[in-house]
């Protein structure tokens, strides 16, 4: 199939900007951004996503000035301009709970609880569990964070 005809007008450049997204406490959890790098057309639809380590929780997105620019997780936008993105967290009370068997067992039980404003996690033996107050659910495995 061959189409042919007349093209007239003028080409006009789309601006091109920068996008840098940072994990604002470092161990809290990591970040990433979809799609994948670091310059977009503008208008591009961008998605920021927190992810958080036992111990912390995601508390916002913060621009290049300080201003809280979403509490969303993930947050979408259009970028319009070179844009700076800093994951920031909470730390949440974490307190560990360990137990031993006696009778010979030379195992421990290590059970963490990690209690936040709207969310309960758990732990044991660095295997994580989440609770909407009813059921536990397996998250993941994590390294726990280290004692300050």
């Amino acid at each position: 199939m061959v189409i042919s005809g007349e093209v007239s007008g003028r080409l006009e450049a789309v601006p091109v900007y920068s996008l840098s997204v940072k994990l604002g406490t470092e161990g809290a959890g990591k970040v990433s951004a979809t799609p994948v790098g670091n310059e977009f057309d503008e208008g591009t639809a961008i998605t920021v996503t927190a992810s958080e380590n036992f111990g912390y929780h995601f508390a916002a997105w913060i621009d290049q000035e300080g201003n809280v620019v979403s509490t969303q997780n993930p947050y979408t936008f259009e970028i319009t301009a070179n844009t700076t993105l800093l994951a920031t967290y909470t730390r949440t009370n974490v307190y560990a709970l360990n137990l031993s068997r006696s009778e010979g067992a030379n195992e421990n039980l290590v059970l963490s609880i990690c209690l936040g404003d709207d969310h309960n996690t758990y732990s044991v033996n660095n295997v994580e569990y989440s609770t909407d107050g009813s059921s536990f659910t397996k998250i993941g495995e994590f390294n726990p964070p280290a004692r300050a």
